[in-house]
């Protein structure tokens, strides 16, 4: 009973989350603004910045009818730390002047994949929390 009670509650927060798609977008959209940071014009770079506009509206879009979730009550630090690990990173790679092009398509894989890999832990730790959270709250 307990197995299905868990697995009910991995399911219905995989349901109501962000889809994979969505941060996948937005983990390319920000390593291309990063990669391109050194040799595309601040007015380039703005209009590359713009696109996270539709991008909130369609995800908005996409989940209006879905539940709102709960916040949570007790969230443990390995969100927190991810976060952090990813600002600390992104200002890493913001250091790496990239000119040549081989240089920006190694910078952007660079930035990709370690976004990517942050991105997915950091969704990991706030649904782990959360299925944590709901299991205190129902005993």
């Amino acid at each position: 009973m307990l197995a299905a009670a868990d697995h009910a509650s991995t399911r219905m927060i995989t349901t109501s989350d962000s889809s994979r798609s969505f941060g996948l977008v937005v983990v390319a959209l920000m390593a291309t603004i990063i990669s391109l940071k050194d040799v595309a014009s601040g007015t380039t770079l703005l209009w590359l910045a713009a696109l996270f506009v539709p991008l909130t509206v369609w995800q908005a879009t996409r989940t209006r009818k879905r539940s709102k979730r709960r916040p949570l009550l007790d969230g443990s630090g390995t969100y927190g730390l991810y976060a952090f690990a990813g600002m600390v990173i992104v200002q890493c790679l913001l250091l790496w002047n990239a000119q040549s092009g081989w240089e920006i398509g190694a910078k952007w894989i660079v930035s990709c994949t370690v976004l990517c890999s942050l991105f997915a832990r950091m969704q990991e730790a706030l649904d782990k929390d959360r299925v944590n959270d709901g299991n205190r709250l129902s005993v």
